[in-house]
């Protein structure tokens, strides 16, 4: 009987972006079916409306992608945006 694959957290990273006035967030996760890219990056360019966006990358395990999801925010529009 094959063992399952656990998903395991490989890295987390924070930065700041000078420039849209903001940061992100993103963790590398081992998935059982590659990898997976999760984030989240918050601005506001403008110095007055919000951005919100929040993403995920799922890759096989060479590093191809096959799926990205995005959900962006601003203010009170929500839109997906991504591959299915």
């Amino acid at each position: 009987m094959a063992e399952q694959q656990r998903d395991f957290l490989v890295r987390t990273v924070m930065w700041r972006n000078i420039v849209a006035n903001g940061a992100e967030y993103c963790a590398l996760w081992r998935a059982s079916e590659g990898w997976l890219l999760r984030g989240s990056a918050l601005a506001a360019p403008d110095q007055k409306t919000p951005l919100l966006v929040e993403y995920e990358v799922h890759c096989d395990p060479t590093w191809r992608t096959h799926r990205v999801q995005v959900k962006r925010t601003i203010g009170g529009e929500v839109r997906d945006l991504g591959s299915p």
